[in-house]
């Protein structure tokens, strides 16, 4: 009987002898070590953390043999320092794998790179055309998963830990230490080829990753790229600028992620287009948030909101927190209801018709008396009602002594319905000389005295001073 053989004409026996040689792991799930690829008297250094081997060419030349779209696992044995000199361009589907925990303290797997060296680039097929290395020409990262390790930065020139120009998932990495952000999520495909920001990184995944100590930020996003990404249980601390800044052009979700002692912004997201959404989050005391609409924050603890703010929140707040516009309700088109605060002009309900239009904008509102009034765009002098609370002014003329909490205090009243017997009643200190009025109306009397009138009524309609009339009525008695 002739002896086995695949599609391709090899036979078993050749292909079980490179299975036991390693050379198709990326087939058969094996992952491959790194140690395969570094000479054997110096893995003892390098677990023990002693070691001085340049490991940059080591891990190439493995990620050079892994065939283009046949994901492979590259393993780094647990605990060791894997020295870079150069920064990794990551050009095929690799899943990087060590033993760290992704969390502050812990001793890691660490890759470890030079002053003014970025750490990692993950590439598309043409974000690296002017790569020196001609073996992964037209290769492409997309869907690399990097896990389990630390990188390590040394400062120095601008570098960043991982730069994302292509799609990709990190899970339990910590990136510290770079003079960039720790981890640089910006791509865009409108931009010319040839610039840094080039690339498609939609669907970005980052999961219990830690970056710490960065003198940029500790997680940037930005581009008209970079959206639909996912980040859930991660941390960002100590990093000179912003803890999570997402300047993305659609937005992105952050669940249950921690900021603490950042120099700059716990959570910001600066971009008006932007859905970013931040679920359950946490900040350490002494951080503020900078969210512009329409970022929304759902529960958790983001600590005080920069008063330059206008996104959204829902839930409990630290203390001294802005309360910001909260839920909106509606289309663009048709009624919309906009459900929160804005400080600014002491807002608690907004509905309008369109979330273009600037007329017949109707406003429920507190005042500095805490009042709480309805007014129509904005014009807060022109009250249609008030409720007034219990420092409230309202009612403390006409020589009463003190004024009136908690009554409804209308501006002016239509009584008889919408329809064509509604007529007005509102109060003045004189018969009206301005001002349309119907024939029925009636003005109370706002300063009455012994002898005098209740009001006036008006017996023709028209406009007063031209040719409403108006009598008095009601006399009141010496």
């Amino acid at each position: 009987m002739p002896a086995a053989s695949f599609a391709n004409g090899e036979s078993a026996s050749s292909i079980r002898q490179k299975l036991n040689n390693g050379l198709y792991s990326d087939f058969w799930g094996r992952p491959r070590s790194i140690f395969d690829y570094i000479p054997s008297n110096q893995h003892a250094g390098l677990l023990g953390r002693t070691g001085n081997y340049d490991c940059f060419a080591a891990i190439m030349n493995a990620l050079a043999e892994i065939e283009n779209r046949r994901p492979t696992a590259l393993w780094f044995p647990g605990g060791g320092l894997y020295n870079c000199s150069q920064t990794l361009h990551i050009k095929r589907q690799v899943n990087l794998v060590g033993t760290a925990a992704g969390m502050a303290g812990t001793e890691d797997t660490t890759l470890q790179f030079p002053a003014g060296v970025a750490g990692m680039i993950v590439h598309r097929s043409d974000t690296d055309s002017a790569s020196p290395d001609p073996r992964f020409a037209n290769g492409w990262g997309d869907g690399s998963i990097v896990s389990g390790l630390r990188l390590q930065g040394s400062g120095g020139a601008l570098a960043h830990g991982i730069h994302l120009r292509a799609r990709a998932v990190l899970e339990r990495v910590k990136a510290t230490g770079f003079s960039g952000n720790g981890c640089h999520i910006v791509a865009d495909v409108s931009v010319p080829i040839d610039n840094p920001s080039y690339g498609n990184a939609n669907n970005f995944r980052i999961l219990g990753c830690s970056f710490q100590e960065n003198e940029g930020h500790g997680l940037y996003v930005q581009g008209g790229d970079a959206n639909a990404g996912y980040v859930e249980a991660s941390n960002a601390s100590g990093n000179g600028g912003a803890g999570f800044y997402d300047s993305s052009f659609l937005g992105n979700a952050y669940i249950g992620c921690h900021t603490a002692s950042n120099a700059g912004h716990s959570y910001k997201s600066d971009n008006s287009n932007a859905r970013n959404v931040f679920i359950g989050c946490y900040t350490e005391g002494g951080q503020t948030s900078l969210l512009l609409s329409p970022a929304m924050v759902i529960g958790g603890l983001i600590g005080d909101i920069d008063p330059e703010s206008t996104g959204s929140v829902i839930g409990s707040r630290a203390g001294g927190a802005t309360l910001l516009p909260s839920v909106g309700i509606g289309t663009d088109t048709g009624p919309y209801v906009s459900v929160g605060g804005n400080d600014s002009i002491n807002q608690a309900l907004q509905i309008k018709n369109g979330l273009n239009e600037d007329v017949d904008v109707h406003r429920l509102k507190y005042d500095a008396a805490g009042d709480l009034y309805w007014d129509v765009d904005n014009f807060g002098a022109a009250r249609i009602f008030s409720i007034s609370g219990s420092d409230t002014t309202i009612g403390s003329g006409g020589g009463r002594p003190n004024p009136v909490p908690y009554a409804f205090a209308p501006e002016r009243l239509i009584i008889g319905g919408r329809g064509s017997n509604g007529r007005l009643v509102t109060t003045a200190t004189s018969s009206p000389t301005t001002g349309e009025w119907a024939r029925g109306d009636r003005i109370y009397h706002a300063d009455p005295s012994p002898g005098g009138i209740e009001g006036w009524v008006c017996t023709t309609g028209g406009t007063a001073g031209v040719n409403a009339v108006f009598k008095a009525f009601g006399s009141i008695a010496s």
